[in-house]
């Protein structure tokens, strides 16, 4: 048993020195790129997706998702939030909570109701206007 480990050890080890020789082997053989072979390095350590999850300013979430753009004026009192104009709400839940910023807000009242509008950032669907919401949190 102890010929079978040192033999294993052994062949452990002539497998990193070969490895090692022809690594220095080829370095030594080839053209090195300094900045680029850094790049490469500093390109692998980073992620390849965002290790915090952000949310946009300017959106509205439920669950997770995106559910419509805040477009316009927005007005915060003391326990209720009125958007002067919200578009691509066309996947919003009007009974479920939405998520603005920071507060969770429950939609009260929608006062203009519009397939499209032409904006000058374009068109835009699915847009309320007037949009009054409770702050639940």
């Amino acid at each position: 048993m102890e010929t079978l480990f040192k033999l294993s050890v052994t062949a452990l080890v002539a497998w990193f020195v070969y490895y090692q020789i022809a690594f220095v082997w080829k370095l030594w053989h080839s053209h090195v790129d300094p900045v680029a072979t850094f790049s490469r390095i500093i390109e692998q350590l980073k992620p390849d997706t965002p290790m915090v999850a952000t949310r946009e300013p300017n959106r509205l979430y439920q669950g997770g998702n995106v559910v419509g753009q805040v477009e316009g004026d927005v007005i915060v009192k003391k326990d209720i939030v009125v958007f002067a104009q919200l578009s691509e709400t066309s996947d919003l839940n009007e009974d479920q909570p939405i998520e603005y910023q920071r507060l969770t807000l429950k939609i009260r009242n929608v006062r203009v109701r519009k397939f499209s509008v032409v904006t000058s950032k374009g068109l835009r669907n699915s847009v309320w206007e007037d949009v009054t919401c409770d702050i639940v949190r």
